[in-house]
């Protein structure tokens, strides 16, 4: 290939990198937009809402029926506007979405090229802990894992004294396919924060990206984190946006996250399961708690986010959530118990950091709410 080629082809990779940044930002900006406008069109609705409310209690306020009908429409309402229910009518928009970013093997070429052509490439440890997941699902998991169009990673397995024979059978097939596989059994079952700390005493990486075994990588997530990595080096701590599999294995119920708020984070743990982190801050902050087991991630990140305000969002879908899978954390009282433990680490990191509040219960499931005491 002469030099007059080589030019033409370069000059075609980069207008093809423009076109596909230019229509990320068109996605985004439209998506933001509507947002937007959803948002003004709630706190219109909120706003006339109130004053009806307000004329209704003053009205007939000795009414406990009309008031306990109250009672339920208003958390009905704030359920609504705080964005529980949202995506009936962007599913079609959601299914294009995938259709059009379905990668080619051009693209996949692409992605490999500017790989080759990072300034910096972090060794990225995945701490993966494990107990009884179903055969496919594992495999499932591993196999997106392995996928990974990123190769600088390293997979940090925790098996926690699983009953199920398959497991081991599983993983060391995966192991025996890939070095990058680091497998450890523990003889009794430690729970889970145990787990990801014995996971995390192999991992050897810059970073390490924080999942379990309800998820599956899609094949550009540790691309996308490195990337940004790249363009931003200070960066600390990263989540992304997630969708979910159904029974079919057909991603549907997209969740696009906002954007990083430490305000926001205190009154919920919305940045979700998978999570790329500085290690060095995980070691830090002594890594994972067994008292909060089934809040941990929770209390890590408070911990974590005292420390650090380099918290960044990839506006992109970097995984998928396997639904419905029935487990003993999925049982209302686990639930109840798992919440108030994650209360308690919010009230213990706020006084740690010198705050002098009481921490409640929020309106919205598994929220808080942040009383300042006088």
């Amino acid at each position: 290939m002469g030099k007059e080629d080589q030019k033409n082809e370069e000059q075609k990779d980069l207008i093809f990198d423009l076109k596909e940044t230019i229509q990320d930002q068109a996605e985004e900006i439209g998506s933001l937009k509507k947002s937007l406008q959803e948002q003004t069109q709630h706190n219109i609705n909120k706003e006339t809402y109130i004053q009806n409310l307000e004329y209704e209690l003053n009205r007939i306020k000795n009414n406990k029926i009309w008031r306990t009908i109250q009672s339920i429409y208003t958390l009905l309402f704030l359920k609504s506007i705080n964005g529980i229910v949202i995506f009936a009518d962007k599913i079609k928009a959601f299914l294009r979405r995938i259709k059009r970013r379905q990668k080619t093997p051009e693209k996949i070429e692409s992605i490999k090229t500017k790989i080759e052509g990072f300034a910096h490439k972090p060794k990225i440890s995945l701490i993966l802990p494990i107990y009884n997941p179903e055969r496919e699902d594992l495999k499932n998991t591993l196999d997106s894992i392995i996928n990974q169009y990123y190769p600088n990673w390293e997979l940090c397995i925790v098996d926690d004294a699983s009953t199920e024979e398959y497991i081991q059978d599983v993983l060391e097939k995966s192991k025996n396919k890939d070095e990058r596989f680091k497998v450890k059994y523990l003889k009794t079952r430690g729970g889970i924060s145990e787990a990801y700390n014995e996971a995390l005493s192999l991992a050897t990486g810059e970073y390490a990206a924080v999942m379990n075994d309800g998820i599956e990588l899609s094949p550009e997530g540790l691309y996308e984190a490195a990337k940004h990595i790249n363009l931003s080096p200070q960066t600390d701590l990263i989540y992304s946006d997630e969708d979910k599999l159904d029974s079919n294995h057909k991603r549907i119920q997209p969740v696009f996250r906002p954007q990083w708020s430490v305000t926001h984070f205190l009154t919920h743990q919305y940045l979700g399961p998978f999570l790329v982190c500085r290690k060095t801050l995980i070691d830090k902050v002594g890594g994972f708690r067994k008292d909060f087991d089934g809040c941990q991630d929770y209390d890590l990140l408070l911990r974590i986010t005292r420390l650090t305000n380099f918290v960044y969002h990839i506006p992109k879908i970097l995984y998928h959530r396997r639904k419905n899978q029935k487990t003993a954390t999925s049982e209302p009282e686990h639930q109840k118990e798992t919440h108030e433990k994650a209360r308690v680490a919010l009230q213990n990191e706020l006084k740690e950091r010198g705050w002098n509040v009481l921490v409640k219960n929020g309106h919205i499931k598994r929220s808080f709410k942040i009383k300042m005491i006088k």
